[in-house]
């Protein structure tokens, strides 16, 4: 199991001995990437196939060591698919995931200063490290805004496997202006 928080102390001796965690995450473990506009709606923790042969579910290599200024880091390592979803068609899309990222741990911002260039660097919250929100603020970072498939015929595809709303004609199609027309001819008549 993924450690949730971890106290500054442990932080520490995990660096000092290098440390390497390997855990396995599904979205649900994950509340905020798990509520986010383009996740895939009911999708299961662990890592299972998904659509298009993809993988969903992540993989976590957690690497702790101590940097070059005396810090501790952490090294995390993503990798695996998330199920997002198409903004074209609503059907779920195959987003892999490989994220390899070093961050320095520092006990307050003021530290900032003494890190060298380029640093990516994570401030412990009451003196110990989230390390499950530190993961889901890279993942969130990662995010496509608007994830498609990568043409319309996928879309097609998924229309057709009843798991997008693009055919035209479906009763599931949602169109927030499909009555505006209506609505605004009447206005006009009331004006006139």
């Amino acid at each position: 199991m993924l450690p949730g928080r971890i106290p500054s102390s442990q932080l520490a001796e995990f660096a000092a001995r290098g440390q390497t965690q390997h855990h396995a995450l599904g979205v649900s473990d994950l509340r905020r990437l798990r509520e986010s506009p383009g996740i895939q709606p009911g999708i299961e923790a662990g890592l299972q196939a998904g659509p298009e042969g993809g993988r969903t579910g992540l993989g976590i290599e957690v690497r702790f060591g101590q940097g070059p200024e005396g810090f501790p880091q952490v090294g995390l390592r993503i990798s695996g698919g998330l199920q997002l979803q198409c903004q074209r068609c609503l059907g779920p899309v195959a987003w892999p995931v490989d994220l390899n990222v070093t961050l320095t741990v520092l006990t307050r911002d003021a530290q900032a200063s003494e890190l060298s260039d380029p640093f990516d660097s994570v401030v412990l919250d009451e003196g110990e490290l989230d390390l499950l929100a530190v993961i889901e603020d890279e993942l969130l970072a990662i995010l496509p805004l608007a994830p498609m498939h990568r043409d319309e015929e996928q879309c097609r595809t998924a229309a057709a496997s009843g798991s997008g709303a693009m055919e035209k004609g479906s009763p599931d199609r949602h169109r927030p202006f499909g009555d505006l027309a209506a609505l605004l001819s009447r206005r006009r008549d009331r004006v006139d």
